[in-house]
């Protein structure tokens, strides 16, 4: 899987997990429960919720997408046909100076925002 269907990915089992136990963050889910549902070690499940992130590919991402049922390529599909938000693209017309230095620039900067961000499934101070 490539890294941005990881990602995907993770967001969705993290939503759905969230959901199946009706809690609003990761430090509130119950592993032991995961645990007994999905037949993998509790601290397994602890370091995927608490550090993965999509950058690699993992048996657990696979296992929790097979245990909750995911369509792997319908949910990519759908999100990578999504509209890019006005927004967006009206802010990025703002502040692009037209070069191409510029766009690679701006493109660095995303990625590196990327690479870093918090995740408001995760850390519950957002």
């Amino acid at each position: 899987m490539p890294i941005q269907t990881n990602s995907i990915l993770f967001t969705e089992v993290t939503k759905r997990t969230l959901k199946a136990q009706n809690v609003q963050s990761c430090e509130e889910l119950d592993l032991r429960k995961l645990h007994q549902e999905t037949n993998i070690k509790v601290n397994t499940l602890w370091r995927f919720f608490k550090e993965y992130r999509g950058e690699r590919k993992s048996k657990t991402l696979t296992k929790l997408v097979r245990h909750f049922k995911i369509d792997a390529v319908e949910i990519t599909n759908s999100i990578s046909r999504r509209d890019i938000p006005t927004n967006l693209t009206e802010t990025l017309k703002s502040v692009w100076d037209g070069t191409d230095a510029h766009a690679r620039q701006i493109e660095l900067l995303i990625k590196a925002v990327y690479a870093i961000r918090l995740d408001p499934l995760k850390d519950s101070r957002l």
